[in-house]
């Protein structure tokens, strides 16, 4: 119960602040016509060719470790509730 309780908290958080931070502001080039490369609050790491498979490995196995160790929670609840009742 403990072991899923950290792992669900650190794969919140890795998905709250990802690796590599957020972009701030919106970076825009100045112009007639400004073209955004980014928006404020997404990845850095989404954006960058180099490391968007990494990025997306990341996203990926976060969500899986979130979900496996959110249903084991509520799991091991629901039958210490049924066993003590």
């Amino acid at each position: 119960m403990v072991a899923a309780t950290v792992i669900a908290g650190m794969s919140f958080q890795v998905m709250v602040s990802p690796p590599g931070g957020v972009w701030e502001n919106d970076n825009c080039s100045s112009g007639t016509s400004p073209v955004c490369k980014a928006k404020a609050g997404t990845s850095v790491l989404e954006h960058e060719s180099s490391k968007r498979g990494l990025y997306l490995g990341l996203v990926i196995s976060s969500t899986i470790s979130f979900s496996a160790s959110m249903s084991l929670i509520l799991l091991v609840i629901s039958c210490l509730r049924l066993r003590y009742q």
